[in-house]
């Protein structure tokens, strides 16, 4: 792919970063606007090697022609008897990376139409995943952790400023620039969304582990929805494990509503509370009660001194979820390339609605089991008088009436309460 080497000196390679460029101004100049061209791909580039590949297509290495310089080509299929993407879905990506300029997200360079596809060239990023490279370092400190989570938060800080939200934050999508370089870049704008104030967006997309609470219920997405993966991301990079993970997308998606999650594997044992505090602010279900961007940037585990956090961690639970997600991969894409086969937002969808299935029968059952509590017998009265006897026997009659009433009423309860649900399950608009 490059002539670069590996540089076996990781660690120097990363005490170099550590101490020089935090705090440069990394917003880029913007570049004149890509547009769609009808022209072919061939009169500008020379296309080499396949570099990757997912449901949406696949990326080819290309030089200019008139340059000789290096770019990413992502060629994606259109829609075609529901496989590929829509042309207005890559159109939509076009006009975000428009307006992103920032050392830590991925330029896009020009883009090309054919009546099949559309060719997006991006900048040439070699150094592979960041989770990648970590593991193969075999051991962690904290003091790097946090830089690498520093690096995401200041692209995700100028995405947020201008109000776009990733809504694909995950492993896959953070890059190094190349393979003696720590430096990273956020990729992959393909479910970004830029927010409107006064106009709700809803979003079920997205990889079920890495999404957010009010993205699975349906509801309205924010900005603070980027910090719930960003909680998740720091999570899995300091443990290996996954937080929310089930044995099926239901039961992830059960976990991530239920807010399923904590700190008792021993590999938290050697991570300090500051980092723990981190992730911790972000994975709370209230949106409005997530740490912001900035106050993650801010956050005492990103000022912690390196001699305070220099134990090393074992990366081999993370080398084991790396493996596992290698496996996952190509299945869900080769699930989405199959004409015959579920897309994997149809999965996505149905094991959203499974959830939501569950909850109405517990519902239902929780409401019927209220209704059939026997009461508590009251204690013994004394003997009545006749003329009491009377009065008491008319009272009867108004209980029983009461209680049938009553009967009524809980039934209007049950059907009042599913459609309640059913009301806020149907999505607000966009």
């Amino acid at each position: 792919m490059t002539s670069e080497q590996e540089d076996p000196a990781y660690s120097n390679v990363r005490d170099e970063i550590f101490t020089s460029g935090a705090d440069e101004n990394l917003e880029l100049e913007p570049k004149p606007p890509v547009t769609l061209k009808k022209s072919s791909l061939d009169d500008v580039y020379n296309v080499h090697e396949e570099i990757g590949k997912g449901k949406f297509g696949v990326v080819k290495r290309v030089t200019e022609r008139s340059s000789k310089t290096t770019f990413a080509a992502k060629h994606i299929r259109l829609s075609t008897a529901g496989s590929g993407s829509s042309r207005d879905d890559i159109v939509r990506e076009i006009d975000i990376m428009n307006k992103l300029h920032h050392k830590r997200l991925v330029g896009l360079i020009d883009a090309f139409e054919t009546s099949r596809n559309i060719v997006m060239i991006m900048e040439f990023v070699s150094g592979g995943e960041l989770f990648e490279r970590v593991a193969d370092a075999d051991c962690l400190t904290e003091r790097e952790a946090s830089f690498y989570m520093y690096q995401l938060l200041q692209g995700l800080q100028y995405m947020h400023t201008k109000n776009i939200v990733h809504l694909d934050l995950k492993p896959e999508n953070i890059v190094c620039v190349s393979k003696n370089s720590w430096d990273i870049k956020l990729i992959d704008f393909g479910l970004a969304q830029e927010l409107v104030p006064g106009v709700t967006v809803t979003a079920l997309k997205g990889t079920p582990e890495f999404m957010a609470p009010e993205a699975v219920n349906f509801e309205p997405i924010s900005l603070a929805t980027d910090m719930w993966s960003v909680g998740v991301i720091a999570y899995i990079l300091l443990s290996g494990l996954s937080p929310l993970l089930g044995e099926d997308n239901n039961e992830t998606l059960a976990n991530v509503t239920a807010v399923e999650w904590d700190f008792e594997d021993e590999s938290f044992d050697v991570i300090s509370d500051e980092a723990k505090d981190f992730i911790a602010q972000l994975m709370v279900k209230s949106p409005r009660k997530r740490n912001t961007v900035t106050q993650s940037l801010e956050h005492e585990w990103m000022k912690k001194s390196a001699s305070t956090n220099a134990i090393k961690i074992d990366t081999k639970k993370l080398k084991q979820f790396l493996a596992k997600r290698r496996w996952q991969i190509p299945f869900l894409s080769e699930c989405a390339n199959h004409p015959k086969m579920l897309t994997e937002d149809e999965i996505l969808e149905k094991s959203v609605n499974a959830l939501k299935a569950v909850r109405r029968l517990s519902t239902l059952s929780s409401l019927m089991n209220l209704k059939s509590r026997p009461s508590i017998a009251p204690s013994l009265p004394t003997l009545p008088s006749a003329k009491e006897d009377v009065e008491d026997a008319t009272g009867s009659n108004e209980i029983r009436k009461g209680k049938d009433e009553n009967d009524a009423g809980e039934t209007t309860n049950v059907e009042n309460v599913l459609k309640e649900e059913d009301d806020e399950e149907k999505p607000k608009g966009k």
